[in-house]
């Protein structure tokens, strides 16, 4: 558990960054933070509402051939989901010695 609580500041940085992407994209930097922090405020109630597992959660959310559903096919083939597992274990192996 402890292992998995190291990766908040990973996902806040995940967060940060798509925001910091549509300040890009020329959104108000106050106006992209408000907009992600309301899209994760909102996914944030579907997990504490939903006792399905999270892989199938995650399908609900990816629309085929929609835009959730491409990113994270980008995502998959870039490894970051196996980086993430990887991540975890070298966490908790340091936990561990």
């Amino acid at each position: 558990m402890s292992a998995a609580t190291g990766t908040i500041a990973a996902h806040l940085r995940y967060v940060a960054t798509i925001s910091t992407w549509l300040g890009g994209q020329g959104v108000a930097a106050e106006q992209a933070a408000r907009y992600v922090r309301s899209v994760y405020a909102g996914l944030a109630e579907d997990l504490a509402g939903d006792d399905g597992r999270l892989d199938e959660l995650a399908q609900a959310h990816a629309t085929p051939g929609g835009i959730n559903e491409r990113f994270a096919a980008l995502l998959e083939r870039a490894g970051v989901f196996d980086a993430v597992s990887e991540s975890l274990q070298a966490v908790y192996d340091g936990l561990l010695s």
